[in-house]
């Protein structure tokens, strides 16, 4: 699944760049999109000013009438198996309908119902573009004669910076691994050591106990406020906007983790080598 989510979350992406062709053609600015609850998630260009762009994303929404429970920044919804789908079910409990992806590099808003942001190559149900996006989503409301149904709007942005995960005890010390079987899930390098197998993913992990692999190691990518709330990382208590990625090694049998990041690393393949290096 985590190979399969990987893909969503490029997909998502694409898809959203691909809507530009299928602009004016056929799309519907249906009125449960201006009347129904929605989350939006958000791709913004500089971690720095995440705070006034979204105040100022929010005043643009609300003033057009969107009912939008919470922010979400785009990669945080696909951090792990268990991350997606315990947001899922956050936004099923919260009744959400419709689930906006804003990019600020393209301009964009890309509407999608909530079953379909998990699907690949599921394109949205309405997208719109431009220099002045939301002087144009104004003109399509009006155009298609779309009422505002919600008047008693949050006036701040809520954005979720966590969301609950099975709770498991963190390993603050680096294991000595040397005499340990280990699985690399989704991976293979021809560079590791002896000891580093690569596996499938797993949901129950007697199989890779049953099967002598002690440790499975896998990777988390997100911002750093929402992984130190969502896993307890305390070390990324700095610049809470920024994206880290973060090899996860997990006990087999415990499932206790213990969490590793270098600074500037985006790769899987550099940060794991550092890992047994050091």
């Amino acid at each position: 699944m985590k190979k399969k989510i990987n893909s969503i979350f490029v997909a998502l992406f694409f898809n959203a760049l691909f809507s530009f062709s299928l602009m004016g053609q056929n799309q519907v600015f249906k009125e449960a999109f201006l009347s129904k609850k929605s989350v939006v998630l958000y791709n913004l260009k500089d971690p720095k000013t995440t705070k006034k762009t979204l105040s100022t994303l929010h005043q643009n929404l609300s003033s057009l009438g969107f009912d939008v429970v919470n922010y979400l920044d785009s990669i945080n919804m696909f951090i792990s198996d268990e991350v997606t789908k315990n947001l899922t079910a956050y936004f099923n409990e919260r009744e959400i309908k419709n689930i906006i992806f804003y990019s600020q590099k393209e301009e964009s808003l890309s509407f999608f119902l909530p079953k379909n942001i998990l699907t690949l190559n599921k394109k949205p149900e309405f997208m719109i573009a431009g220099d002045s996006v939301f002087f144009l989503l104004k003109k399509t409301i009006i155009k298609n004669k779309i009422t505002q149904k919600n008047f008693l709007l949050s006036p701040f942005p809520e954005v979720l910076n966590n969301i609950n995960t099975k709770k498991t005890n963190q390993i603050i010390n680096k294991p000595s691994l040397k005499k340990d079987k280990i699985g690399l899930v989704g991976l293979a390098y021809g560079d590791t050591p002896k000891n580093i197998l690569q596996v499938e993913k797993k949901e129950d992990y007697r199989f890779y106990f049953s099967n002598g692999i002690n440790y499975i190691i896998s990777f988390y990518r997100g911002t750093n406020n929402f992984l130190r709330n969502t896993f307890g990382i305390k070390e990324l208590d700095k610049h809470p906007n920024e994206k880290t990625l973060v090899l996860v090694l997990e006990h087999t049998a415990t499932r206790n983790k213990f969490f590793y990041y270098k600074e500037g690393v985006k790769d899987k393949k550099t940060l794991l080598l550092n890992f047994f290096k050091n």
